[in-house]
């Protein structure tokens, strides 16, 4: 019985040795691996997935095709030209050459207000000379030369064109805001795409750090039942337990390496996806090194919901497309209206052969299409249905709004709860390895009470962390729908009641 109790001894040490180099494996792997914080894994996915890069190549265009058109509508645009000509001619009685420079430079300038100013310089400078040639009675050929020289510097131009705002309003202006809520959607699609990675990165981290812990505890499990089974088979050896009992010990062994081995698949897997949303190589090694912390928000659900009306992306898109088909419905109504337009001009002009001459003029025209056999009336009446559309839209997507908001808050209030009522579980079952711990050193519990109640506190940890989860996702769900981060407005309301 002493041999059988002593083979028993060894075949736990032997097993508790190869758990201690699986676990050295496991140190040294973690100290080649990149330590990877939350913090680190979501500005990686903000600034290196392909969809990031993504979307903020489709941001960068959209902005640099608003400011174009902001340039457009408000920017100088100048130009230069020089022209040098020469010529040559050739006749039976006359020959000559001629040369000569035109130099011009002009501007426009553009207004919001809709006016547009055009100044023009230029320089022209001809020289010209012919020989002619004529005989004598004698038969000689007389050379006569005649030259021609002409300049006129400077030639000054400006004029200015301003539409009269009696029946219509400034298009560039209503073109101008068009363009801006254009370029405001393309941010706050740029600004919800950026905040879905992030929650989908955090989302990620997480459910990797859970499938870590979930296969850290079917570890321990195993470690548990390899030990009992080897426990058992030394007492049924040694004639102290029935053999039926090692059946069971067997049995429970295999069903915890089975889930093992699907902890492990499964960890993989996750890891797969990590690096896969990280744009991580495949074969780098990582490391999660953050804790996750319970962090309770003190806010009300109606300052949420507020919020939400007035940050909420889809509320901002719905509210700029009812603009944006009010100027639909402006711009084509101008169209079968009297348009009124005054000019002006000045020119300048000091030619070197003769006087000084100045000019100016002014005047107005008007264009007005008047009949366009009701094409524009169905038009309007179109965009005003696309309008009326529009403004249901937006009153279906508040009310849609604030039940989301409710909802998720809701929800937020739960998982808070279910958190705080947790923590005495946890503490409960502390107490309780402790007590059956010090009852197993007294010989009052067996050792697999005390694996049982290690294992129930394990579980408890992976419940934990799994809750925590489902808060911290809750907090990010109503951020999504807030539009704003619940922790710095909590804070900034926080502050403003001190």
């Amino acid at each position: 019985m002493r041999r059988n109790y002593l083979s028993g001894l060894h075949k736990i040490f032997c097993v508790a040795l190869i758990l201690e180099i699986g676990y050295c494996k496991a140190d040294e792997i973690k100290e080649n691996a990149q330590k990877i914080s939350i913090e680190g894994y979501i500005e990686m996915v903000k600034t290196k997935s392909l969809p990031a890069v993504t979307a903020g190549s489709n941001f960068s265009s959209a902005k640099n095709s608003y400011y174009q058109s902001r340039l457009q509508m408000t920017a100088p645009n100048l130009s230069f030209n020089s022209a040098v000509t020469q010529s040559n001619s050739f006749e039976r009685t006359s020959e000559g050459i001629s040369k000569s420079l035109t130099s011009a430079v002009s501007m426009s300038q553009p207004f919001l207000w809709g006016g547009n100013l055009s100044l023009s310089g230029s320089r022209d400078v001809s020289d010209s000379v012919t020989d002619s040639y004529t005989g004598t009675s004698s038969g000689e050929r007389v050379v006569s030369t005649s030259r021609s020289y002409s300049r006129t510097f400077p030639t000054l131009t400006a004029s200015y064109q301003q539409p009269l705002y009696i029946f219509i309003r400034n298009e560039k202006l209503r073109n101008w805001r068009v363009n801006r809520l254009n370029f405001q959607n393309s941010k706050n699609d740029y600004d919800r795409q950026i905040q879905e990675l992030e929650f989908k990165a955090k989302t990620q981290y997480i459910q990797t750090m859970v499938a870590q812990k979930r296969l850290e505890v079917e570890m321990q499990k195993v470690k548990s039942a390899e030990t009992l089974y080897t426990i058992t088979e030394t007492m049924v050896e040694a004639g102290q337990s029935a053999p039926v009992e090692l059946l069971r010990a067997k049995i429970s062994r295999k069903l915890d390496e089975r889930r093992v081995r699907n902890a492990q698949v499964e960890v993989q897997q996750v890891i797969n996806s990590f690096k896969q949303l990280g744009f991580i190589e495949v074969d780098k090694k990582v490391e999660l090194v953050s804790q996750l912390k319970y962090m309770p928000i003190g806010i009300s659900l109606d300052k949420l919901v507020m919020t939400a009306l007035n940050f909420n992306p889809q509320l901002q898109r719905a509210k700029q497309s009812v603009q944006l088909s009010e100027f639909q419905i402006q711009s084509t109504k101008e169209g079968i209206l009297p348009k009124f337009n005054f000019s002006a001009q000045y020119s300048y002009r000091d030619p070197e052969s003769s006087s000084l001459s100045r000019s100016w003029s002014m005047g107005t025209n008007m264009e007005w299409s008047f009949f366009d056999s009701w094409v524009t009336v169905l038009s309007i009446k179109n965009q005003r249905l696309a309008y009326e559309n529009a403004n249901r839209d937006l009153g279906q997507l508040i009310r849609q709004t604030k039940l989301d908001v409710e909802n998720a808050y809701l929800e937020l209030l739960r998982a808070q709860e279910q958190i705080e009522d947790f923590a005495q579980t946890r503490k409960d079952a502390e107490e309780n390895v402790s007590i059956v711990r010090f009852r197993f050193e007294k010989g009052l519990d067996r050792l697999l009470d005390v694996f049982d109640a290690e294992n129930k506190m394990r579980e408890l940890e992976l419940e934990y962390l799994t809750l925590l989860n489902s808060y911290i996702q809750s907090v990010d769900r109503l951020t999504l729908l807030v539009g704003k981060d619940v922790y710095v407005l909590a804070a900034n309301l926080e502050e403003n009641a001190r």
